[in-house]
């Protein structure tokens, strides 16, 4: 099946993965808070773009690439997030968004994605595309067998992750199932599958080693 998804945060993460969802068949509607700078995107890839309240109107998914300082003020003032499959990308980093970055770093009991399933408490939320350099994102979809790029994900909704676990698969991505929203620390910052781009061999052997 085909989707509508709406990207909230158009920026390299967002872009790439925009483009490959694109090539994929889907329908994607890029978005921002100034969307008329997105017009030569929306050319380009044939795509929509609005503002993301439009994005979430849209989308029967909504991937969410947005500064994590951002997400109190979107949750706030955006409508429609109710049984949304909500795709987290996002990462705290506190030199751009300062202590609510800081404060979930430090926070031993929450990780990143947990505080974003609490903001965003109507959808269903998937951490994914979060721990990959946008490059490999970009260039290495659509591959078969051992080539495939691994993507860790996370999710509570065990039915919402097993969508997004097919929808990877679709896209030539290897998804690698962690589990629920607790053990996405594994692939956020300072983890040992952050920033790793590794194919489904590698991240296999490590996953092992992890395991013990």
């Amino acid at each position: 099946m085909k989707y509508r998804i709406g990207i909230i945060g158009s920026g390299m993460i967002g872009e790439s993965v925009g483009r490959n969802l694109i090539r994929g068949g889907h329908e994607v509607l890029f978005s921002s808070r100034h969307p008329e700078k997105l017009k030569a995107l929306g050319d380009e890839t044939g795509a929509q773009v609005g503002t993301p309240q439009e994005a979430v109107e849209f989308g029967e998914l909504i991937l969410l690439a947005t500064p994590y300082k951002a997400h109190p003020g979107l949750a706030g003032s955006i409508q429609g997030w109710e049984g949304k499959i909500l795709l987290d990308a996002t990462n705290p980093y506190p030199q751009r968004d300062g202590q609510v970055a800081q404060d979930v770093i430090d926070d031993p009991n929450q990780s990143s994605t947990g505080l974003v399933a609490t903001i965003f408490d109507a959808s269903r939320v998937v951490k994914v595309f979060n721990a990959i350099y946008f490059p490999f994102l970009r260039d290495l979809a659509f591959q078969s067998g051992d080539e495939r790029l691994a993507i860790p994900i996370a999710g509570d909704d065990v039915e919402a992750r097993e969508f997004v676990a097919a929808l990877l698969d679709e896209l030539g991505y290897w998804p690698l199932d962690f589990g629920g929203l607790a053990n996405s620390g594994v692939f956020e910052p300072g983890g040992p599958f952050y920033n790793k781009n590794l194919r489904k061999p590698e991240a296999e052997q490590l996953y092992a080693e992890l395991k013990g």
